[in-house]
């Protein structure tokens, strides 16, 4: 499990490792967000196109669900549901985690 997230590479270690389920951390050390298509790219090269399942919560993320061989979406932003569905194969909703 690959935790691909926008925050700055010292924070997401620090989720990554206080929670304990991810093998590795895809983040930049500036913090800035990657672009979808090059978190897709990443992906999709390392664990080829459909070899992937995602979850996510924006409509950055419908470009990496549309590769994946599952899109997961938790709280998504206004619009994100109706764009994933028709883009993505969406096995999965959660609109709130406690």
């Amino acid at each position: 499990m690959i935790l691909a997230t926008a925050t700055h590479r010292i924070l997401a270690e620090r989720v990554a490792e206080h929670l304990g389920c991810f093998d590795k951390v895809l983040s930049k050390d500036n913090g800035s967000i990657y672009p979808r298509t090059e978190k897709r790219e990443l992906l999709v090269e390392r664990f080829g196109e459909r070899g992937y399942e995602y979850v996510g919560n924006s409509t950055d993320d419908c470009e990496v669900w549309r590769y994946a061989n599952a899109a997961v979406m938790i709280n998504p932003e206004r619009g994100v549901e109706r764009r994933a569905r028709k883009e993505a194969n969406v096995t999965e909703m959660c609109l709130s985690i406690k």
